[in-house]
């Protein structure tokens, strides 16, 4: 199943909000118009919980993802490392930008 780069908590929750910016990131990345109105007429066959679970169903974080990827993790450890900062520094820096 295809995901879009989209992140549901940012947005401020409204049904039609969720549906355009769902509509807007998918055709960035490239979807078919046929899919992306299955998607919003599945979405739309039920109720609030139904519209949110099937769009989050499509969508993924890639910053999230990235974030916690061991191998940016590794990366960014030894990247941090590499600028004098003690192991228990690196390891704060890393926690408040993963969060």
């Amino acid at each position: 199943m295809p995901k879009v780069n989209l992140k549901l908590e940012e947005l401020d929750g409204n049904a039609f909000m969720i549906l355009g910016a769902f509509q807007k990131a998918a055709k960035r990345e490239g979807w078919k118009d046929d899919l992306i109105q299955d998607v919003i007429k599945d979405a739309m066959s039920g109720d609030y919980d139904h519209l949110l679970l099937t769009i989050s169903s499509y969508c993924v974080d890639e910053d999230y993802e990235i974030k916690h990827d061991p191998k940016f993790i590794g990366m960014a450890k030894f990247a941090l490392s590499e600028t004098g900062l003690t192991e228990d520094e690196v390891e704060r820096e890393l926690e408040d930008f993963i969060g």
